[in-house]
């Protein structure tokens, strides 16, 4: 396999942002790790009953795991060919998402007195799902993007549009932002700045294993991009790149937007709830200046 000099300057730009972006966020303590500690946000929502949001990711997790089962026997036992493909990484990042936010709160239910060593083993999980979270956003909304503005043209002039234009691509280009999107509206996540680090690391593990991979198989370049023959697909590793970032800020963003309406909200509910709670609620109309006990301030807005 050749490899242009492009592509090792490109590489070795992002090798050196990636330990950058660790060292300050680490130093700067921007990782957030101690809000797990402090807030319980992960299986929480404000908008819907915590309940019903669980039954939400049970019905997603089944929902994307029969997709996921199908579309790997489709291409048994070609599977190491099958996981070529970014989709596929991100579609299984996806169900990892569901899966452990599924099992997660059941595990901690069926034990609440756990020892020293379960408590640390689901804080740790506790890490992974908050980071996969911000993953499956920023990737699903990308690799959407990418498929039906780059992708799904370039197989049109190949006159193969039913390379994407099928049930398993529909399910993991298109459908899977409306699963994601929903999580998005319905829990109280939020997005931490510092876990720019892990959505940038995803993309790099991929193209060193997409090199590897079609550098020990006859298999061609699974994305026309991706090919280090010429030069100019140099710039196009860069963009992957710049367009995770430019995405998981759009997400930051909204994120940011979304809790603090979130907040808002609970703060009403909490005046009303004492409102109704009063027994004389003439003591409202006819003190005005009774301070009533605000909503906690969100730390992580």
């Amino acid at each position: 396999m050749e490899i242009l000099w492009p592509f090792w300057v490109v590489f070795a730009l992002i090798g050196v942002v990636l330990s950058t972006l660790l060292l300050v966020f680490y130093r700067k303590s921007l990782f957030g790790w101690k809000l797990l500690h402090q807030k319980r946000f992960l299986d929480s929502s404000t908008v819907v009953s915590n309940r019903t949001l669980f039954m939400f990711r049970l019905v997603a997790f089944i929902y994307i795991a029969t997709v996921w089962t199908w579309s790997l026997c489709n291409e048994w036992p070609r599977v190491g060919r099958h996981f070529s493909f970014y989709t596929v990484w991100n579609y299984t990042i996806l169900g990892a998402y569901f899966f452990w936010a599924v099992i997660s709160p059941v595990l901690w239910r069926l034990s609440p007195t756990a020892s020293h060593f379960a408590r640390q083993t689901r804080f740790y999980i506790g890490h992974m799902r908050w980071v996969l979270f911000q993953i499956i956003l920023t990737n699903t909304l990308l690799v959407d993007v990418t498929v039906w503005t780059t992708l799904f043209p370039h197989a049109v002039q190949q006159h193969n549009p039913g390379l994407y234009l099928n049930f398993d691509s529909i399910n993991m280009h298109a459908a899977n932002l409306v699963w994601v999107a929903i999580e998005f509206v319905l829990c109280n996540i939020p997005f931490q700045i510092g876990h720019l680090f892990f959505v940038l690391l995803l993309p790099a593990v991929y193209c060193v294993y997409a090199w590897v991979w079609h550098a020990t198989t006859s298999f061609p370049w699974q994305y026309f991009f991706l090919n280090t023959a010429k030069e100019s697909n140099g710039l196009f590793y860069l963009g992957l790149f710049i367009a995770h970032t430019v995405f998981y800020s759009l997400w930051y963003f909204l994120s940011r937007v979304k809790l603090r309406r979130y907040e808002n909200l609970r703060h009403t509910r909490l005046l009303e709830d004492q409102y109704l709670s009063s027994e004389e609620y003439g003591d409202f109309l006819e003190y005005p200046h009774v301070t009533l006990q605000s909503a906690p301030h969100n730390d992580m807005l």
